[in-house]
C-alpha cells in the first residue's frame, strides 16, 4: 500500500494519537539516545526505536492509528484491519519513515525548544 502526502488534517490526526502515547517516550526515540555510525545504521536505529515506542502503546490508540492509517492509503479501516500482521507493522513503519512524518516531528521538537 502507498501513503499519499499527508495534509494539514492528518497532523491533528497526529497530535490526537501522538497525546495517547508518552510524548516524552515518543521524542526520545526519535532524536534521543544518539547512535554512531553510518547514516543507515543511526535511521535504522531510531525507527526501530519509533516502530517500538508505537506497538508498545497500539492498544490506547488503535482506533486512531487504523483510522489514519485507512485515510493516508485510500483505503477503509475494514481493509486495514484486514491487513496481516506483517503487512500492518510494514505500514507503520512506512508511515514513521515518511518525508512528511519525519518533517512534522523535526517541527513539533524545534518549538520545543
Amino acid at each position: 500500500m502507498e501513503l499519499r502526502e499527508l495534509k494539514k488534517s492528518d497532523g491533528f490526526k497526529l497530535v490526537k494519537i501522538i497525546n495517547k502515547f508518552n510524548i516524552k517516550e515518543m521524542l526520545d526515540a526519535f532524536f534521543g539516545n544518539q547512535v554512531t555510525g553510518s547514516a543507515n545504521d543511526v535511521g535504522i536505529s531510531i525507527v526501530g526505536n519509533i516502530v517500538a515506542t508505537i506497538l508498545d502503546n497500539l492498544n490506547s490508540c488503535e482506533a486512531d492509528i487504523d483510522d489514519l492509517l485507512a485515510d493516508l492509503t485510500g483505503t477503509t479501516v475494514e481493509e486495514i484491519n484486514d491487513l496481516s500482521f506483517l503487512d500492518y507493522t510494514q505500514l507503520i513503519e512506512d508511515l514513521v519513515m515518511h518525508k512528511d512524518f519525519k518533517h512534522f516531528f523535526e517541527r513539533m521538537v524545534s518549538r520545543l525548544n
